[in-house]
């Protein structure tokens, strides 16, 4: 036995040559000096970053909280390893890294994701505002997340606010404007869901998810409470059943009346007479957090 196979078997013995670790078996040196996330809002897909060493090993991303499965994304390297996972919930999310050949928690990193926020961004052709809306998940998870991913697809943008009453509220989600200038159904692009017992109700600056008589019909249509409406909450007289309720403004009441005040028309396709004179378009849909 020579003296150099001598020294490397008591250095592997003692674990002091990390330089050498691949000799003894060990594959180098596996550790995480940070980790971060990205994009942590509700209904979208967070981005966890590992930043250290060795990360090129047997390792694999799990989380504890209201997150899908992490997917390890592309790209990564022996110092930088990145994974997703979709946030559904709000809360805390705590993603960590694992050794998968010792079981050992190399990082981890934790994560307040609040309730969603988004901006709406309305024009009449001359004057523009903005609506913020606050989301309700926790009360609302199915109509909140239907709501979310017409909003972040980009379905709601250049669609029309196409009936308003004051005393009412305002009704868009599912109508736009043709290259003619004339007001045109859009087809939705998911299918509708089960009407939600939110237990909210319908009060002034509330938005919920309209449907028709079917109690399953709600998709992408939805309205904006001007007034407090106890008629369209579940056990009224008018509507038993009741509207989803699944958020409220924040910020932009002044819009929301401004929008409901406008002059109106009757629209004998529809068979209404609370369509805007000029057409009030949603030009953008921004979730804010």
């Amino acid at each position: 036995m020579t003296m150099t196979s001598t020294l490397l078997r008591r250095w592997c013995a003692l674990g002091l040559l990390t330089t050498l670790l691949a000799a003894c078996g060990g594959g180098g040196t596996t550790s995480v000096a940070n980790a971060s996330a990205g994009n942590a809002r509700y209904g979208q897909n967070m981005v966890i970053t590992f930043n250290g060493q060795g990360l090129d090993q047997n390792l694999e991303a799990r989380v504890d909280g209201p997150c899908s499965p992490p997917t390890r994304l592309a790209g990564g390297t022996a110092n930088v390893l990145q994974f997703s996972c979709f946030v559904q919930g709000v809360g805390e999310i705590r993603p960590y890294l694992v050794d998968n050949d010792g079981g050992v928690v190399l990082g981890s990193v934790r994560v307040a994701i609040p309730l969603p926020r988004l901006s709406l961004t309305v024009t009449d052709g001359t004057r523009t505002g903005s609506i913020e809306l606050e989301l309700d998940p926790v009360a609302a998870p199915n109509t909140t997340s239907q709501f979310l991913a017409y909003a972040n697809s980009g379905f709601y943008t250049s669609t029309l606010f196409h009936r308003v009453r004051p005393d009412t509220g305002i009704l868009g989600g599912s109508f736009a404007r043709d290259a003619d200038g004339n007001m045109v159904a859009k087809a939705p692009t998911r299918a509708a869901i089960a009407l939600e017992r939110t237990g909210l109700k319908n009060l002034r600056g509330t938005i919920a998810l309209y449907r028709e008589e079917a109690l399953d019909s709600g998709n992408a249509q939805f309205f904006i409470n001007t007034v407090d409406n106890p008629r369209f909450d579940a056990g009224s007289v008018e509507t038993p059943d009741g509207y989803a309720v699944f958020g409220k403004v924040i910020q932009g009441l002044d819009v929301l009346n401004t929008i409901a005040a406008v002059p109106v028309r009757p629209d004998l396709v529809l068979g209404v007479t609370d369509v805007p004179v000029t057409m009030v378009r949603i030009s953008a849909v921004t979730q804010t957090r």
